[in-house]
């Protein structure tokens, strides 16, 4: 169904869309219709665009949470089958030459630390940016700051009782 629109528009606009139409070898009627159906998409992408552009966001932001929350469920769990019960096992056995192991151990512990640290420190710059990451790092310290002294105070509480 066709409607009529009755609009006043510049002399030499209308010269000139005319003159298009005419190279491009269609009416008037069919140019002005092509440059409002081109106009009217652009606008409902560039509305579609800012509309899901949040809700893709979103959805990268969750899965790059579950993700490195599962990474770190795997580091914690590699961390304490690799090192923590490799080191108990040393600490039982307690011979002269296994300080060694246990320095070693330690040293490799707090290397991995660092490497992981950076890497996920880059990751998280990259995918979103290096203040996000910058905070993520400030957020993840002063967490593991108040983890360990719960734990040193709960120790403190255990050598007291016993």
């Amino acid at each position: 169904m066709e409607k009529q629109l009755n609009v006043w528009i510049n002399a030499d606009l209308k010269e000139s869309m005319s003159q298009r139409a005419l190279q491009k070898g269609v009416s008037l009627k069919e140019f002005v219709e092509d440059i409002f159906g081109q106009s009217m998409a652009q606008y409902q992408a560039e509305m579609l665009e800012k509309q899901a552009l949040p809700i893709i966001e979103d959805m990268i932001e969750r899965s790059l949470q579950k993700s490195t929350a599962r990474q770190n469920q795997q580091m914690q769990e590699a961390f304490h089958t690799e090192i923590i019960l490799p080191m108990k096992q040393l600490i039982r056995e307690t011979d002269r030459h296994l300080s060694d192991r246990i320095a070693s151990l330690s040293v490799r512990t707090v290397r991995d630390g660092s490497i992981i640290r950076h890497l996920l420190y880059a990751l998280l710059a990259k995918l979103f940016s290096v203040s996000f990451a910058r905070d993520a790092y400030e957020h993840a310290k002063e967490k593991a700051a108040r983890e360990l002294e719960k734990r040193v105070a709960a120790r403190g509480l255990e050598e007291d009782e016993g």
